[in-house]
């Protein structure tokens, strides 16, 4: 009930704060990518993708194994070591989040800007419906964790991939 919502937030809000501010790096790109679809330059389009993934998700990456390793001190902080959920694994599926979130955001923007707004509508919407799904099944087994398993799940399922393709056929020449 209540004690179980309660432990999901705690444990989700330092990660979903490193998720805004992942998310923030590659919606700066936006004005930019409308200008070079504009002008056709697909080939500095597709460099800049390749190269801005690489990066994303080292960073991605990065702030998934801190909060992995270092999310239970940091919520203890925020909430005192009384009340911070103590189990380790939800920290790290928390984490597991903040890679797939924040790696998934640059193929976003780039869809969005380069107006492929179907096929990620589409993604976008397999997606909500699969996590949906996916944490129903899994919540008898794992309580507030089950949104955060499904997550994971859902995106080594077949999300991650949709996107990187939705990202590369969007900085493509030939769409």
């Amino acid at each position: 009930g209540a004690l179980a919502a309660a432990e999901f937030v705690i444990a989700w809000k330092a990660a979903d704060v490193l998720i805004q501010i992942i998310w923030r790096l590659p919606e700066a790109l936006a004005p930019r990518l409308v200008q070079m679809d504009f002008r056709g330059e697909h080939d500095e389009l597709r460099q800049l993708y390749a190269k801005g993934m690489r990066r994303l998700e080292l960073a991605s990456l990065g702030a998934a194994l801190a909060y992995g390793l270092l999310g239970h001190s940091v919520v203890s902080l925020w909430v005192g070591a009384d009340r911070a959920p103590s189990t380790p694994w939800i920290y790290w599926l928390a984490g597991a989040a903040v890679f797939w979130l924040g790696s998934a955001r640059l193929p976003a923007v780039f869809a969005f800007s380069t107006v492929r707004l179907r096929p990620l509508v589409t993604v976008g919407a397999a997606e909500v419906v699969a996590k949906l799904l996916a944490t129903w099944l899994l919540f008898p087994y794992l309580g507030y964790a089950a949104p955060l398993a499904a997550l994971s799940i859902v995106h080594l399922g077949g999300v991650a991939w949709a996107y990187r393709a939705l990202g590369r056929q969007s900085s493509a020449r030939n769409r």
